[in-house]
């Protein structure tokens, strides 16, 4: 199981759904970023930022945002895209990284709820819907997938300058899989 937020590494193990494993790098890595038992390891962090539609973003007449707090901005209501942050172990990074440097956090996420138009079942939907056209604002993961798409479509990615939420990424293998040695 390679990829996804670490938290729903830990959720495996606690099932009982992981196989315990060593793998060759394992001691190179931080404690912090391995399961002391050996049942999941980070493999690296997903930063999260915006992806701006630029036709969508000149058409509605709207400045980019360059910090979360922009996102609270009333012009904005109805245009931003976010995963459910309670299915999205990406989001709910987000929600906690804000909710810990914002003085009032929940005053903050009341404000954006306003303008988010529709929370997302998949990570994927806030990319997939800002370059169909169908929003101007996804909060999304950024990583090399993303940057590659940009010569491709019209779209913009900003590194909030109020800071990156992220999120270990982890790696795993599924108790009873085929194969547990490769």
């Amino acid at each position: 199981w390679v990829g996804g937020g670490i938290d729903a590494f830990m959720g495996a193990k606690d099932d009982g759904l992981l196989e315990q494993v060593q793998f060759d790098a394992a001691a190179d890595l931080a404690d912090s970023y391995k399961d002391s038992e050996g049942y999941w390891y980070s493999k690296g962090i997903t930063i999260v930022g915006f992806l701006l539609n630029n036709s969508l973003m000149e058409e509605l007449e709207l400045g980019a945002p360059a910090t979360w707090d922009d996102l609270l901005d009333p012009s904005y209501q109805g245009e931003i895209i976010m995963s459910n942050p309670a299915i999205s172990g990406t989001n709910y990074a987000v929600v906690n990284a804000l909710l810990q440097t914002k003085e009032n956090g929940w005053d903050y996420f009341n404000g954006l709820n306003e303008n988010v138009a529709y929370y997302a079942r998949r990570g994927s939907d806030p990319l997939n819907k800002v370059i169909a056209d169908e929003f101007a604002i996804g909060i999304t993961y950024i990583d090399g997938t993303v940057e590659a798409l940009l010569p491709d479509y019209d779209v913009t990615i900003v590194y909030p300058e109020d800071g990156l939420p992220w999120v270990p990424e982890g790696v795993a293998v599924f108790k009873n899989a085929e194969n547990v040695e490769a």
